[in-house]
């Protein structure tokens, strides 16, 4: 049986290529080597696809070919009908062995079934999807898809969602055109391990590329068949995305309406409004990203076609064994927290029914006038909905977002920002809602007027600040030395100070390293909001310099005001270190009848002072909170989370950073800067400021690593946590 080897040399831009040269026997005259041949053009503005890029020689950045690329060649031989008409589903799968990235290659294949046509069309990069089709008919197409989840890496794209297609009569040349556009990123920090790219209308999914006049310098593109209007991204090797590195999302082109989202570990970063279409073969730099400064929101997105993450849902329409009180607890977990779902349907149904996953479609099916109830968690409430649509059985889809059940087929009530929305059903659709007027821990509903299928969920919730709840942090405001440098120094950087204590909006506070100046100008800008409770460290009565206290707002009270040293005569002023006295405070807050006790200190510099005098923090607390308030111990404790005084902190305490889940914590880790701009605070080691709880639960975690004018406010980051006090 004779043995066929086709060979094919490619280029992205040619300007010009080779004739024909044939079939050609080679050795025993059982392999035939056919080889395309193609050069780049230089002419291009912006690369065209491949799966890594270089740097053309005039300068212009350019695609490589790499090691084990794959491509699809289909040919009119195996199209239905003669050569020059019909739809072609065969596939022939070349690759390619490359020692180093070129911007050419030498593809081949192995087989005596490769049928030679008039025609060949080809894709890259092969995906063994038996779904995918070219036509040879008048117009010459092929089916690709772009992926809705993609793996980045560094300084490139992911390899199987960039998406060529190449175009060869009378076998000479294959020729390929980038048939997608590259939306081009950086991020300004480490800790960075996923995000999104989102818009109201498709960014992925399955399109047509069609090549015009038989000539591989025109590709249009056109909507054939499922579309996503999110891409979300991961980085190869599951590590965090490198600072100062580009990086590549593939997109398929057409109109953008309501601009590009961009998402970073799960939080909103910035909205393009200003992109309002994706063209082929460009790419779209967005610059350098960063996540928000500081947030207590969550943003929560629930995907939808993760079965494993669906377990706890119905599969079918009628679970009669799961049903409580008519409704259904979904239990859907993420990073590590588990969020309730109901699944239920109008109160007075004939027939009950409920939303169920649908496993096979990868979809969370609700039919017209079901309800699905979205988590409630205490200490938030619920402020925006993002739903991703990808099936009706309508033209037209309805949804809102309701405060109650409707009777029967009813309208509810729905939640002021809630009402219904129309779209025009396009295979895949984004429904944004932005919800006020609503409660703490309450279940609002979506309600689908339609049946629709729906891929992810994204849910945004931020904290209640009621009575209930207590803004407890700390702040090191650095003490006023002469040799800070200008940008640091104080008459500098307390306005920065005045802004930063504002924005954080901290009820109640651990301060250190407060001069008596410092003491003046803040106690003097914070007139109608603050009390200033300080103890000197440095003076028997507790009255001088070098301050460290509690800050608390004027809705509370203080009593029950105590301080001490380090020392086996706590009640006596003592030099701990050589050069620093150092000791603790502590007082009992009132708001509305319910008490808190906080304690602050500023940890020694000395190890073994820090060692020897951590247990009388707990026999502090112990004698001076004997009603077993909710407790809080806050302040710089210059020591890292894992070193002894730290781990005898929590023997009595629990530490907010290690108690909340992941993406209930913003902000870096590292709280000390040393007024050192180029610090990775996301890598860096020294979480040194800690907000210590017990008998009080934490809603989040916040590290608030905001400049001003470039600058920061402190060498300390200000720390804070929303506790819940009962």
């Amino acid at each position: 049986m004779k043995r066929l080897y086709i060979i094919t040399t490619l280029a992205l831009l040619a300007v010009s290529c080779a004739k024909e040269p044939g079939i050609i026997p080679v050795q025993d005259g059982e392999k035939y080597k056919f080889s395309f041949k193609a050069s780049f053009g230089q002419d291009e503005d912006l690369p065209e696809s491949k799966s890594v890029l270089g740097e053309s020689v005039n300068g212009k950045p350019q695609p490589f070919w790499t090691d084990g690329d794959r491509i699809t060649v289909y040919t009119s031989a195996d199209g239905m009908g003669d050569e020059s008409a019909g739809v072609s589903m065969v596939g022939y799968v070349f690759s390619t062995s490359l020692g180093a990235n070129s911007p050419e290659a030498t593809f081949g294949y192995t087989g005596d079934d490769f049928n030679q046509g008039a025609e060949y069309i080809a894709i890259y990069p092969d995906k063994g999807d038996a779904a995918r089709s070219v036509n040879f008919t008048t117009h010459k197409m092929a089916n690709v898809v772009v992926p809705a989840k993609q793996t980045l890496s560094a300084g490139t794209y992911d390899r199987n969602a960039m998406v060529a297609i190449g175009y060869s009569t009378g076998g000479s040349s294959l020729v390929f055109r980038n048939a997608t556009a590259l939306v081009k990123f950086q991020v300004s920090e480490s800790g960075i391990i996923n995000g999104a790219l989102e818009s109201e209308s498709p960014l992925a999914g399955t399109f047509r590329g069609e090549i015009r006049d038989t000539n591989p310098a025109y590709l249009d593109t056109y909507s054939n068949g499922a579309t996503y209007n999110k891409i979300d991204f991961t980085i190869d090797g599951s590590t965090p995305l490198t600072p100062g590195t580009d990086y590549y999302i593939a997109v398929r082109p057409g109109s953008i309406s309501g601009g590009l989202k961009f998402y970073l570990n799960g939080q909103l970063v910035k909205t393009f409004t200003n992109v309002t279409s994706i063209a082929r073969n460009k790419v779209y730099d967005m610059g350098v990203l960063s996540l928000p400064v500081y947030s207590a929101e969550k943003h929560l997105t629930f995907d939808v076609t993760d079965a494993a993450a669906m377990a706890g849902f119905p599969t079918t329409s009628t679970p009669a064994g799961k049903v409580v009180n008519d409704q259904i607890v979904c239990p859907y977990t993420l990073y590590g927290d588990t969020y309730n779902f109901i699944s239920t349907t109008p109160v007075d149904a004939s027939t009950v029914y409920f939303p169920y996953y649908d496993a096979t479609n990868k979809r969370l099916a609700i039919k017209a006038y079901w309800y699905l109830g979205l988590p409630a968690i205490e200490g938030y409430k619920l402020v925006g909905v993002d739903i991703n649509v990808i099936y009706s059985n309508k033209t037209s889809v309805v949804i809102g977002i309701s405060s109650n059940i409707g009777t029967g087929s009813a309208v509810p009530t729905y939640v002021s920002g809630g009402e219904q929305k129309t779209q025009a059903y396009k295979t895949n659709g984004l429904f944004s809602f932005d919800l006020s007027d609503t409660a703490e821990n309450t279940v609002y509903w979506i309600n689908a007027r339609t049946a629709i299928g729906i891929s992810e969920i994204t849910l945004t919730y931020v904290p209640v600040r009621n009575d209930d709840i207590v803004r407890i942090g700390t702040y090191n405001i650095k003490t006023i030395i002469a040799e800070d440098d200008e940008n640091n120094n104080w008459e500098y950087r307390k306005t920065r100070l005045v802004q930063s204590i504002r924005e954080n909006d901290f009820d109640v506070w651990g301060i250190n390293e407060c001069s008596t100046e410092a003491l003046s100008y803040l106690a003097g800008e914070f007139a109608s909001t603050y009390n200033f409770q300080m103890f000197s460290p440095y003076s028997q009565d507790g009255n001088g310099d070098k301050m460290q206290g509690i800050v608390y707002k004027k809705t509370f009270s203080l009593s029950n005001w105590h301080y001490f040293w380090l020392s086996n005569t706590p009640d006596i002023m003592v030099t701990n270190d050589g050069t620093s006295n150092r000791g603790g405070c502590c007082a009992t807050l009132t708001r509305d009848g319910t008490p808190i006790f906080v304690m602050v200190t500023h940890g020694a510099q000395d190890t073994e002072v820090k060692e020897t005098y951590a247990p009388l923090f707990a026999q502090m607390e112990a004698a001076y909170n004997t009603s077993g308030a909710p407790s809080f111990f806050v302040g710089d404790m210059n020591a890292r989370p894992d070193q002894p005084t730290s781990l005898e902190y929590k023997k009595t305490w629990n530490d907010t950073y290690e108690s909340v889940s992941r993406c209930d914590r913003t902000g870096p880790l590292a709280t000390y800067n040393a007024f050192n701009l180029s610090r990775n605070m996301y890598t860096h080691p020294s979480r040194i400021d800690y907000v210590y709880y017990k008998g009080a639960t934490p809603l989040n975690y916040v590290c608030n690593d905001t400049r001003y004018d470039g600058y920061y406010a402190s060498d300390h980051l200000p720390v804070y946590s929303d506790m819940r006090v009962r």
